[in-house]
């Protein structure tokens, strides 16, 4: 494998001419910055970031720990991130800790392993400080996403979930709906307690009580909308509106409904939230909560590169506001 000093000796240049063509850094002559990238090409050389890493205390490695790869909300948060770094000389690794405390730990811990410049972290659980190495709220660059993680970092990124979950319950009573159904996120994640606690302070607002909803919780996934929708019918509960915690439930409350004969929205709206990809094509195309998601993880990796250039940088949160979405799959009862 061709070495730095191959590629001098074959340019008549210095290392540290060529060091300054590979990093583009450092002043160098139009000739010599040909003949270093004609030697490179030649030689097929391919720097090797590891050593120049260990030499200047810095991985250029951002480390990413979202709940689930596989979920198109999460592929749009990353996608926010890569657009930021996106011609710098930063790089991603990305993990999933799946909601699961000892998983986001250890995926935590392996990035900080691989001496990441810094760490990005989408995780559902209070992850306790003692549990990773060598990490003291402000001393390591951890910037969350989604909520505030207090113990383990100063700097965050996210969306009012009260205010979103109050946004869809509001537009519901709005259209005159006063049965509704609330399918919420995973009782142990932040975000979905959030949204229940908008929905039922918009309930509070119309002095309707637990008598007048219904909330059923289960994970963000298709097939719990659409088991929680039919264990609704079948149940004989009686409601006009369903409002989703996600699209992806959205999607199973469609199908569901769909599979009983029961027409959106002249029978039962639905509302969903996050505004995915999917949720315009959806028939009828789905009302929903959006949350800027790509926004956020724009400014979470902004907030994370202030602080790698900045220390001493204070504690910052930014907060976006999310926004309804109204599409066709709301009947006004009015």
């Amino acid at each position: 494998m061709p070495t730095i000093i191959d590629v001098s000796e074959l340019a008549h240049v210095s290392k540290s001419t060529v060091s300054r063509v590979v990093s583009n850094k450092g002043s160098v002559s139009p000739a010599a910055r040909k003949r270093v990238e004609d030697a490179i090409r030649k030689l097929g050389y391919r720097p090797n970031h590891f050593a120049r890493g260990l030499k200047s205390n810095k991985s250029d490695i951002i480390g990413v720990v979202v709940v689930n790869l596989a979920s198109p909300f999460y592929a749009q948060m990353l996608s926010g991130v890569q657009d930021y770094i996106s011609g710098s000389d930063k790089h991603l690794v990305v993990t999933s800790g799946y909601g699961d405390l000892d998983r986001e730990v250890a995926v935590i811990n392996s990035l900080l392993d691989r001496r990441c410049d810094g760490l990005l972290l989408y995780v559902e659980n209070e992850v306790p400080l003692e549990r990773l190495a060598g990490v003291h709220p402000g001393n390591y660059p951890i910037v969350t996403m989604g909520r505030m993680l207090p113990g383990i970092s100063k700097w965050s990124a996210r969306v009012d979930n009260l205010h979103g979950g109050y946004l869809a319950a509001r537009y519901l009573l709005e259209k005159g709906h006063r049965r509704i159904a609330h399918l919420m996120g995973p009782e142990s994640y932040l975000d979905a307690r959030l949204r229940r606690d908008g929905f039922l302070r918009a309930m509070a607002e119309q002095g309707l009580t637990e008598r007048d909803y219904l909330i059923l919780s289960g994970p963000y996934e298709e097939t719990f909308g659409y088991q929680a929708t039919l264990r609704l019918l079948d149940g004989g509960a009686r409601f006009t509106a369903i409002c989703a915690g996600d699209d992806d439930m959205a999607a199973g409350v469609y199908q569901a409904l769909r599979e009983r004969g029961v027409s959106v929205p002249e029978q039962v709206s639905v509302v969903g939230y996050d505004d995915n990809f999917h949720a315009k094509l959806m028939c009828p195309a789905l009302t929903t909560v959006r949350q800027d998601v790509m926004e956020m993880g724009e400014a979470a990796v902004k907030l994370l590169i202030e602080r790698l250039e900045n220390p001493t940088m204070a504690e910052k949160h930014v907060v976006l506001e999310p926004r309804l979405i109204e599409r066709d799959s709301v009947r006004d009862l009015n």
